[in-house]
């Protein structure tokens, strides 16, 4: 647009410098820049950024679309892409799904992607502008209301602009305009004067009389003030009292049909054309614009510089503004444009767009029954799962086969084993979506509606479903309790197929959570696959079969298949797998004494998926919680425990409850122990409800034990622990057998010392290091406080060296101190070998060794090249070696 529409938009431009101002400071501000339809909000928004570039400031800007605000994450994507690749690892997919239940409450996912900007602000003044709001997916709104309300921490600037005198889209928009409202810069129309300064500068002497005509027009808009010049000048009217007397003659009406009308004076081939871009969305191939208008490509190049020329596309077939798009499709007759739809989606096709882009023009078009739409939407669903967008999943499919969807899947899929697939995906995604009693429903009604069936393959769907109904059973309180002589059943399967490894899952699941002893349990596992996890890129997600195996003791195993596992996520571009690798690896880790690793991976895992995930959000979320108290940083703990939540369509999973008993921990930890006892023993209520007994799935009842023993209440905490003591024994798992005969033994006054030695005799040559940390401390301090201090001191000694190792600062200090009060002199801090390596420089050590470039660490623990630079130097000075090839193994 020309720079005369900035006139009278200096008091709102110096508003907006305050925000660029801010940013350079590191203060962090924002502003909400608000008005009608051409009201100047996108050349106001150019002018700021062009200001600001000068200053030193860099924008990432942002627009949305009307036909991409069913994308998930796009306007999220569009601003990271523009950030420096050292600044988050965008890895080709989507970076967030940012998600929050009612009005204030979100999910730490946010968190990570505020921090990914805070770093990116602190090498360089960072301003954020959107542009079209009302048009930006709601992820994507979500990340913005929560980056708006942490502006000051972040230190990130905020521009985001919006229409008014419309709807607002949906809830999550009006939160954030609500958020913004405070800083609102509302453009209003220019004034006469304004109208009168606009007109003398591209007309040169105008009659008052003609002003006040063209402000009636208008109502000093300065987008219609324009489009009207540019009728005037087609018309051959002068600025004259005639032109006046003959604007006034013109009937007052939408700028829509100026533009209309400017436009058929190109000719019915620009008239075609200019309707299939509108159809098409921003910036379409000129081929398939042609193809769509029914043009040769030359007449339709021609026809797109005549539509150049008079201002109303752009040399990538862009329309020039908003309103011209809306009023050039808004004169397609309704009808016509779905029918539209449907050829721009036959037309891209053709010609190998993306999935996506294909998938849009479909949802715009009435259902065809075709198999190509269906195939395209299924597809489109299954990417959008993997890309960590359920909701636009759960949409493609509905608009493909209906709201009931199993007998018209039936018909319009030809292969049983795509039949099956699709049934289970249907309700994987009403699970993950938070829809667990719908996904109930539907697994059993298609488990009857299959029962049918006389092929091979289409006899196992009904076993395929009912697997699911299991699962389902498994991890959703009030469900109803599995049903035992089906579990029975399917514990019988060999594991030879696809289906009856799918049914195998359940039965896997109920037994370990219910603490069936592991040896019994692992035959199973074995029949599932004793090379790799079930699940290839094209199949379902091995990510609950990882878990299991974690939980089972095969620590070491399980983080080996999730970095196979995370390798393939990133090569095939999955967010949610992604997302669920590094949530299995965090874990591993945890597990393992990796505590840096554990929070780095815990907190990628948290960048790319939706907080109504039903296991990687809150197991992530609780992961890094229990990472962030090892390490000291219970203020980092807590903050991740104040912004957590589920939206508020999701139902309660067991997996929620063990995020509710995480936060429970922390805030025991960080003063409320009441309040935290409160928080476990509700999660404890849900976890029991579905018969999560083993420690490793639900260590509720430990921590509430020690909480209670804090208090004093140790009956009260005897009755707690034991039944999870008993629940250990039987199971037989290290990592919770270890912890409850830690927390069984301090609830006894004096601590039991045999069944203390007897957890760190569990522990003893494992490789949970740190848990061995704490059961060596526990004893040290205990043979302290019994008056056997020789003892004690060689317990607390290898218990503080392991929890240095681990990076466990607090249990490291509670060590230290336990040695002092047993009468040894505390011990200098190893400051070169192995010994004196920090986690982190650990982590990036291992890195290294294996052949990464400094950049690649970077990527890969989320953080800064000239981090990795710094821990490497520090760790070739502490090792005493000259180059990375010299790194030992570190384990």
């Amino acid at each position: 647009m020309p720079a005369d529409l900035l006139f009278e938009r200096e008091l709102a431009l110096e508003q907006l410098r305050q925000v660029v101002g801010a940013a350079r400071s590191g203060a962090g501000a924002a502003a909400l820049v608000t008005g009608v339809p051409g009201i100047g909000k996108t050349r106001l928004l150019a002018s700021l950024v062009t200001e600001a570039a000068a200053a030193g400031v860099e924008c990432v800007t942002a627009v949305g679309h009307a036909l991409e605000s069913g994308y998930g994450f796009g306007v999220v994507r569009q601003l990271f892409a523009q950030l420096p690749d050292h600044v988050v690892d965008l890895d080709g997919v989507p970076v967030a799904a940012p998600a929050g239940p009612d009005s204030d409450a979100l999910f730490p996912t946010l968190q990570a992607l505020v921090d990914a900007m805070t770093r990116s602000a602190k090498q360089r003044p960072l301003v954020v502008v959107v542009d079209d709001a009302q048009w930006v997916d709601e992820p994507s709104l979500r990340f913005l209301h929560f980056l708006s309300r942490r502006l000051r921490q972040s230190g990130v600037g905020l521009v985001v602009a919006a229409r008014t005198g419309e709807l607002a889209p949906s809830a999550v928009f009006a939160e954030l305009t609500a958020a913004l409202a405070e800083q609102e810069v509302a453009l209003p129309p220019l004034t006469h004067d304004g109208v009168a300064a606009v007109l003398r500068a591209r007309l040169g002497d105008v009659a008052d009389e003609f002003v006040d005509a063209c402000e009636k027009w208008t109502s000093g808009n300065p987008f219609y003030l324009a489009e009207l010049m540019a009728a005037m000048t087609a018309e051959g009217m002068v600025p004259t009292v005639d032109g006046a007397a003959a604007l006034s003659s013109l009937a007052p009406g939408t700028i829509g049909r100026l533009v209309l009308v400017r436009i058929a004076r190109a000719g019915d081939a620009a008239v075609s054309l200019v309707q299939a871009v509108a159809v098409l969305g921003d910036a379409p191939s000129l081929v398939a614009a042609a193809r769509l208008a029914s043009l040769e490509v030359a007449s339709a190049g021609a026809a797109a510089a005549a539509l150049m020329g008079l201002d109303v596309l752009d040399a990538d077939l862009r329309f020039a503004h908003p309103v011209v798009r809306e009023a050039v499709y808004d004169d397609i007759a309704a009808p016509l444009r779905a029918a539209r739809h449907l050829e721009a989606a036959q037309v891209l096709r053709q010609l190998g767009a993306s999935i996506d882009a294909v998938a849009a023009q479909l949802l715009l078009a009435p259902p065809t029954g075709e198999q190509w739409a269906t195939d395209v939407l299924q597809r489109a669903a299954r990417t959008a799962v993997s890309q960590g967008a359920p909701e636009a999943a759960a949409r493609m499919l509905r608009h493909a086969f209906g709201d009931e969807g199993a007998d018209a899947s039936s018909a319009l899929l030809q292969e049983a084993e795509d039949r099956i697939d699709l049934d289970v995906t249907r309700t994987h995604l009403l699970w993950i979506t938070g829809r667990s009693s719908e996904a109930i429903r539907l697994a059993e009604r298609t488990a009857e509606d299959r029962s049918g069936d006389r092929t091979q393959e289409a006899e196992a769907a009904p076993d395929a479903m009912l697997a699911m109904k299991l699962m389902l059973q498994c991890v959703t309180p009030g469900s109803g309790r599995p049903s035992q002589e089906l579990l029975e059943r399917f514990a019988a399967l060999s594991g030879a197929t696809q289906v009856e490894r799918d049914c195998l899952l359940p039965v896997i699941l109920y037994r370990t959570s219910t603490g069936t002893p592991v040896e019994e349990v692992m035959p199973l596992v074995r029949r599932i696959t004793e090379d790799a996890p079930p699940g290839s890129a094209e199949r379902r997600s091995p990510a609950t079969w990882l878990f299991l195996l974690l939980h089972l003791g095969e620590v070491e195993r399980t983080l080996a298949f999730a970095d196979r596992y995370l390798a393939a996520a990133r090569r095939t571009d999955s967010v949610m797998w992604r997302s669920e690798a590094l949530t299995v690896r965090a874990l591993a880790c945890y597990r393992l004494g990796r505590i840096a690793e554990a929070e780095a991976d815990a907190r990628e895992a948290l960048v790319g998926v939706d907080a109504s995930y039903a296991v990687t959000a809150p197991v992530a979320a609780a992961t890094l919680m229990y990472a962030l108290l090892e390490l000291g940083d219970v203020t980092g703990a807590s903050a991740v425990a104040d912004t957590f939540a589920f939206p508020s369509h999701r139902e309660d999973t067991a997996f929620a409850s063990v995020a509710e008993a995480a936060i429970g921990r922390v805030r025991a930890r960080a003063g409320d122990r009441e309040g935290g006892l409160r928080m476990l023993l509700h999660a404890g209520e849900r976890l029991d409800a579905v018969e999560w007994l083993i420690t490793e799935l639900a260590p509720w009842r430990i921590d509430a034990a020690q909480v209670l023993t804090t208090l004093g209440r140790r009956d009260e905490a005897r009755a707690v622990v034991e039944p999870a003591y008993d629940v250990a024994r039987r199971f037989g798992a290290p990592s919770g057998l270890g912890r409850a005969l830690r927390v069984r033994a301090l609830v006894e006054e004096p601590a039991d010392l045999d069944l203390l030695r007897e957890a760190v005799d569990v522990y003893a040559g494992g490789p949970m290091r740190l848990k061995l940390a704490h059961a060596q401390v526990d004893l040290g301090a205990a043979l302290r406080r019994g008056g056997a201090r020789t003892d004690a001191r060689a317990h607390l000694a290898e218990g503080m060296d392991l929890a240095r190792q681990c990076g466990a600062a607090p249990l490291q200090e509670r060590a230290e101190a336990e040695l002092q009060a047993a009468g040894a002199r505390p011990r200098t801090a190893a400051t070169t070998g192995v010994e004196a390596l920090t986690a982190a420089e650990a982590r990036v050590a291992r890195l290294a060794r294996n052949g990464l470039r400094n950049v690649d660490i970077a990527r890969e623990l989320f953080i800064q090249p000239t981090t990795v630079e710094k821990h490497l130097a520090s760790v070739f000075r502490k090792l005493d070696i000259e180059g990375r090839a010299e790194i030992p193994d570190l384990g």
